[in-house]
C-alpha cells in the first residue's frame, strides 16, 4: 500500500534466490539418502510448511529443514504486517482526515502536489502499476504518500472521501480519470459535505462529452462542485506561484529577465507559454528563455505551432545553436534561445545571465 523503495525489487530477487538455494539443498539431501527424485522434491516441500523428518542423517537435510521454513514464517509476518498496516493507515486518515487528496500516476502530478501548501494536508495516492519514480525528499508534515498498484472499490471506500475539501485526479490518462470520478460520486452521494472535484481532461471532445454525462450534472445538481482541469496547465501555474521568475516589482526592475529551463518535456513547453502569457507586460526591457536540451526537433515543432500565437502576444522566436543563430521574424520582448547540448551541469556556468538571474531546475523525465 505504501509507496515501495526502489530496491524492493532487488530484494525479492534475493529471497527468491536464496529460497532456491535452500530447497536444491533439502532435495539434494534426500536424493543422498537414496529417495527418489520425485519423493526427494515432495519431502523439500513438507519442509517449507514445517512438516520435515524429525530425524535426519545428513548436513544437507539438518540445514534446509530450518532453513527453508523461515520463508514460510516471514511471509506469514509479511501479509500480516502489511493487513495491520493498511487498517492503520486507513484509521489515521478517520481520526485526522486530510483536505486534499490526489489520485495520479505520474511525477509531474507528484510535483505538483507538493508545490501547493495551500491545498492544506495532503494525501497523494500514486496508482502506477510500477509506482511513480520519485527520489527526492517528501514534505515531512502535512503530506502522505501510498501505492495503490491496483486501486479497488473497497479499498475507495476506507479512504474517508466525504471528509477531504478537494479531490483531483490528476492521471495520465483521461478515461483513467473520469472512470475514478464515476466510481468516488457514489461514495458520497449520502454526505451533506461534498468535497470539490477536480478532473484533468484535456481532449476537447472527451470533455464535451463528460460534462453531458448525468452522473456529473446529478452531483452538482446536489450542491457538489466539479471543476475541469488540465492538469499540466495547472501545474505550470503552480510552478510560476511558488517560484515566481520576478521576486520583486517590475516597477523598480527595468533590466534584462533571464530564464533557464532545462529540458523540453510537455511541461517546459507549458511552462513557456505560461511564462509568455504571465510576464508578457511586466515593466522590464526584456525577457529572455534559455533552454537546455537536446531535442532539437521537437522544438521546431513546438516553435512553429507557436510562432503566430508568440506573434500575436509577445514576440517571435529566436533559436540559437551552438554553431550559428536562426532567427525567426522578431519584434520585442521574448527570446528563447536554445542550447542543444548540456550535457553536463556545469555547462551552465558557462551561460553569461544579465541583471536578474533565475534558473529553474525541472529536468522531468516522462
Amino acid at each position: 500500500m505504501y509507496k515501495l523503495p526502489n530496491k524492493s525489487r532487488t530484494k525479492g530477487c534475493l529471497i527468491y534466490l536464496f529460497f532456491s538455494i535452500f530447497f536444491c539443498i533439502g532435495t539434494w539431501g534426500y536424493v543422498e539418502q537414496n529417495v527418489p527424485f520425485s519423493d526427494a522434491l515432495y519431502n523439500s516441500i513438507k519442509l517449507i510448511v514445517l512438516n520435515g523428518e524429525e530425524h535426519v542423517h545428513n548436513w544437507q537435510l539438518e540445514f534446509a529443514r530450518f532453513a527453508l521454513p523461515l520463508f514460510t514464517i516471514m511471509a506469514i509476518l509479511k501479509l500480516l504486517w502489511q493487513a495491520i498496516g493498511e487498517q492503520y493507515a486507513y484509521l489515521t486518515l478517520k481520526i485526522s482526515p486530510v483536505d486534499t487528496i490526489i489520485f495520479g500516476n505520474s511525477l509531474p502530478a507528484v510535483v505538483i502536489s507538493i508545490l501547493a501548501p495551500h491545498l492544506g494536508k495532503r494525501l497523494f495516492l500514486d496508482i502506477h502499476p510500477n509506482s511513480i519514480n520519485y527520489r527526492d525528499e517528501l514534505p515531512n508534515k502535512g503530506y502522505k504518500l501510498w501505492h495503490f498498484p491496483d486501486l479497488s472499490f473497497n479499498q475507495l471506500k476506507n479512504l474517508s472521501l466525504q471528509s477531504a475539501k478537494n479531490i483531483y485526479l490528476v492521471a495520465t490518462q483521461e478515461d483513467i480519470n473520469i472512470a475514478l470520478a464515476k466510481s468516488i460520486i457514489p461514495l458520497l452521494k449520502d454526505k451533506s459535505h461534498k468535497p470539490r472535484l477536480f478532473i484533468s481532461v484535456c481532449n476537447q471532445l472527451m470533455l464535451k462529452m463528460a460534462t453531458q454525462e448525468e452522473i456529473f450534472k446529478n452531483y452538482r445538481a446536489q450542491k457538489g462542485e466539479i471543476t475541469w482541469i488540465n492538469s499540466m496547465h495547472q501545474l505550470a501555474r503552480t510552478v510560476l506561484q511558488q517560484r515566481p521568475p520576478l521576486r520583486e516589482s517590475s516597477l523598480t526592475h527595468s533590466g534584462v529577465l533571464h530564464i533557464g529551463l532545462i529540458g523540453f518535456s510537455n511541461l517546459i513547453q507549458q511552462l513557456i507559454l505560461t511564462i509568455m502569457r504571465n510576464c508578457a507586460y511586466l515593466n522590464i526591457q526584456k525577457i529572455e528563455i534559455s533552454l537546455f536540451s537536446s531535442n532539437v526537433e521537437e522544438y521546431e515543432v513546438f516553435s512553429k505551432k507557436t510562432q503566430f500565437y508568440v506573434q500575436k502576444t509577445v514576440s517571435s522566436i529566436f533559436l540559437i545553436s551552438r554553431t550559428s543563430p536562426l532567427q525567426y521574424n522578431t519584434t520585442r520582448v521574448i527570446q528563447p534561445i536554445f542550447h542543444p547540448n548540456y550535457y553536463r551541469m556545469s555547462s551552465l556556468k558557462k551561460v553569461s545571465f544579465h541583471i536578474s538571474i533565475y534558473m529553474m531546475i525541472l529536468h522531468i523525465r516522462h
